[in-house]
This record gives C-alpha cells, structure tokens and sequence, in this order.
C-alpha cells in the first residue's frame, strides 16, 4: 500500500463569544497590563446586550500551528492573560485549558473496566490508545508532514 501526499483545506469556524461589559470598560480605562490593544479590539465590533459584550470570532489553523490540530483567533478571549479571562466570564463561564483530555479520560476508563474483568483475553485493549496519548506531538507532526498542512 503506497500513501501519498495530499493537500489537505485550512479549515475555520466562528463562534460567538460573550464577556462582561463593565469588566472590560472598566479594564480597558483603568489602562493596565500588556493585552490593552486585545482588550480595545475586543470592544471594537462588539455589540452591548444587557450588560455583555458579545461578538463573532473567527478561529483558524496558524501558519505556525504545525504540532497542534488547534484553532487560533486575532481578537477574542484566547489570546488573552488568564486572569482577564477569568475576570471577563465570571458567572457566565470558565476559563479551562485542556490538551488532550478526551483520550486520556478514555484510556482510565478502559483501565478501570479492565480492572473488574479477570481473563485477560476479555479485557479492553488499549495499547494504540496509550502510543497516541504518549506520543501526540509526534503522530500529529507525522500527519502535517504527510499531507503538507
């Protein structure tokens, strides 16, 4: 079996984000920090509905992003200091960042399955799941290689 390269599309989707308005006023003149231009941009374009800001962001694959399958915004939430974030969705939301959460939460559930099943040959095999989990930065290096993302 012979794999060939192919060209693969950059792929993108919007979503639509809220945060507080006063917060943000309230940062954005007090004038601290570094992300001061994120935080203008932010306002900018946002539309103000019962005390929110609310606004489409546009994420897509980084022509740097040559490891990760993930998308990145130029103005929204993601690029900011994670205590602006959390200041920003108080109440409405939470700042989490995971990589790789899915699998790894899968495999400890094999596992604890596998645990209550005595025969070996009955149990959940995981193996290529544990390769992935312990070597993702290079599977996905693999995939950018193979088809020139």
């Amino acid at each position: 079996m012979k794999i060939s390269k192919k060209k693969m599309p950059r792929s993108s989707i919007t979503l639509n984000e809220a945060y507080h308005k006063q917060s943000l006023d309230r940062l954005i003149n007090e004038n601290i920090g570094s992300d001061i231009g994120k935080l203008i941009g932010m306002r900018r374009g946002a539309r103000a509905v019962n005390g929110y800001y609310r606004r489409d962001v546009k994420f897509t694959a980084s022509g740097s992003a040559k490891v990760e399958f993930r998308k990145y915004s130029k103005i929204g939430l993601q690029g900011l200091w994670n205590k602006y974030r959390a200041t920003l969705v108080k109440d409405i939301g939470q700042d989490v960042d995971i990589v790789n959460s899915q699998p790894v939460l899968f495999y400890e559930l094999i596992q604890r399955v596998n645990k209550n099943i005595e025969e070996d040959s009955d149990k959940l095999q995981s193996t290529y799941l544990k390769q992935y989990i312990d070597n993702r930065n290079d599977i996905f290096e693999e995939l950018y290689n193979l088809y020139d993302f």
